[in-house]
């Protein structure tokens, strides 16, 4: 299925030049590219170990730079480097579609190409760069050429200067073939340098949260379930049981045994090797009132479960050092507005009272599915 992109994105010319016309080409090697439109660091670096995977073997060194300024005055200042032999400019800018413009550095000729997919969670737009990217350099290398317009005039015409992109021309690809590589059989990809879009996390919690004045902070064991849409939106499940808390007094005695669970959604934001989720969460808190024994002449009730609904707002910081674990770190702070309180009638006394606002903080190990 690749192949069958990469004839359609690159019109490479099938004409043979001979390495007189252009001199220089066997002394370059290295690859420029150039990437706008704030694709992550996690996506460069998957398109990076996309290129050297299929450029391995061929003493080409590929140098991957962001950001802004003139493109124009980048590409004329890469031109100038006597050992670079393909310019690329990968613009992710629009919402629908991305453009790859291709300049062969030695002949000073360019062509640009439109991907209509153009999602950044798309593999498959990464993996078309990529090849792309490899074939102008193996056809140049193999002595072809890769463009027949000038730059002035593609990087003139081009949406990197501001105007309307033009319809993609209609000229097919027929692309130099990979070295030891047929047509019909594409590379093979690492799985590793494909980028992640969704990640399931799944792990053990120990928690800690504040309960009543007599039990200020109590902790707890618990399990979280969690999906990430990188770069976008996460949203995880959880449940924790807290340990028994003993209320005592004149009265009599009472435990409480408490479980909480959450539901949290929030915006994702990824800098490898940390991520940061700011989070709402929806709390369910379900407090058990166990073994109660009353003073003489009290009487004591039966056991009873009393619930509390209300919010939290936090933020959930996570370490990933290695593609299948994670580390998460989360406090938040938020309000039940249920009061609570364990009394004596007739007299109603209280025995214990359960603060309205809670503190929770989090610490989680998890396993992630990417």
């Amino acid at each position: 299925m690749y192949w069958f992109l990469l004839s359609w994105a690159l019109p490479l010319q099938a004409q043979e030049v001979q390495t007189s016309e252009t001199p220089g080409i066997a002394t370059r090697s290295t690859v420029r590219l150039l990437a706008l439109g704030g694709l992550t660091q996690a996506r460069l670096s998957a398109l990076r170990a996309l290129i050297d995977a299929e450029l391995e073997g061929a003493e080409v060194e590929l140098v991957i730079e962001s950001g802004g300024g003139p493109v124009a005055v980048w590409v004329e200042q890469s031109q100038r480097d006597p050992s670079t032999i393909v310019i690329a400019v990968l613009d992710t800018r629009q919402p629908n579609h991305w453009q790859v413009t291709i300049v062969d550095a030695a002949r000073k000729r360019a062509i640009k190409r439109r991907l209509p997919w153009g999602m950044a969670e798309d593999a498959a737009a990464l993996e078309a760069v990529a090849s792309i990217v490899v074939s102008a350099v193996a056809a140049l290398q193999d002595g072809l050429e890769v463009a027949s317009q000038s730059v002035e005039e593609v990087l003139r015409d081009s949406e990197l200067h501001g105007d309307a992109p033009p319809e993609a021309q209609e000229a097919q690809v027929q692309p130099a073939p990979d070295r030891g590589q047929s047509p019909e059989t594409p590379a093979a990809l690492p799985e590793a340098a494909r980028p992640k879009t969704w990640t399931i996390d799944a792990g053990v919690i120990g928690a800690l949260a504040s309960f009543a004045p007599a039990e200020k902070m109590t902790w707890g064991l618990g399990a979280t379930l969690g999906v990430t849409w990188v770069s976008h939106l996460a949203a995880r499940l959880s449940a924790v049981r807290f340990r028994e808390a003993v209320f005592q007094s004149e009265l009599g005695e009472f435990r409480s045994t408490r479980t909480m669970f959450g539901l949290a959604v929030g915006p994702h934001f990824e800098i490898e090797p940390l991520e940061l989720v700011p989070e709402a969460r929806f709390v369910v808190e379900l407090n058990e009132r166990r073994s109660v024994a009353g003073a003489a002449g009290v009487t004591a009730l039966e056991e009873a479960v009393v619930s509390r609904y209300g919010a939290l707002a936090g933020a959930l910081c996570r370490y990933v050092p290695g593609q299948y674990v994670g580390v998460s770190l989360y406090g938040g702070a938020g309000y039940l507005p249920r009061r609570v309180k364990y009394v004596v009638t007739p007299n109603n006394e209280v025995i214990a009272e359960l603060w309205p606002w809670l503190l929770v903080a989090e610490l989680a190990l998890e396993l992630r599915l990417p």
